[in-house]
């Protein structure tokens, strides 16, 4: 997201990336956000509630299909970007809250997740508005550098946690010799 117009100027032109820069940019978030939405479906898949996702997604259909036809006819390419994006949006919040309600025992993942992508993507979208390579760059390392420890802190049980302690334990004993 951050780098779309970078990247398509130096791989197809710079016309070209200024015109798909936008479409690159939804893209990517719905992707990221479409990929998180997995843990949910996942969770309602173990439940046993396979025709929770199935109905859910009868009903998105001809949201999506009349936002889709809205959009192409406004916006063009990046308006079929655009109404992805929210069908993507839409879906994952709705997984997230199915989820949240029929497995309480994974509640602790299932409510964090959504706000640290939201921090994410909020942070990579300041530094996708800042004009300069080097200053994107900057950014998105020090996104990344708050991501970790969030992650770390935030994010994972202590069970989850046990195996990075024990190879970093392993590893730091082979380094002492």
């Amino acid at each position: 997201m951050v780098f779309a117009p970078e990247g398509l100027a130096l791989w197809l032109g710079n016309d070209f990336a200024h015109n798909s820069a936008p479409v690159a940019r939804f893209l990517a978030v719905a992707v990221l956000v479409n990929s998180m939405a997995h843990v949910p479906f996942t969770h309602l898949q173990s439940v046993g509630r396979p025709d929770l996702t199935t109905k859910l997604q009868l009903v998105e259909l001809p949201l999506y299909l009349v936002t889709l036809f809205f959009l192409a006819k406004t916006r063009g390419i990046t308006g079929v970007a655009i109404a992805w994006f929210l069908r993507v949006m839409l879906d994952s919040l709705l997984l997230f809250c199915f989820s949240f309600r029929l497995l309480p025992e994974c509640r602790f993942i299932v409510r964090r997740l959504p706000f640290l992508i939201a921090g994410a993507l909020t942070l990579n979208l300041v530094a996708a508005l800042i004009a300069g390579l080097a200053f994107k760059i900057v950014v998105v390392c020090g996104v990344f550098l708050l991501a970790v420890p969030a992650l770390w802190f935030w994010m994972l049980t202590p069970a989850e946690k046990a195996p990075f302690i024990y190879l970093l334990q392993r590893w730091s004993v082979n380094l002492r010799g």
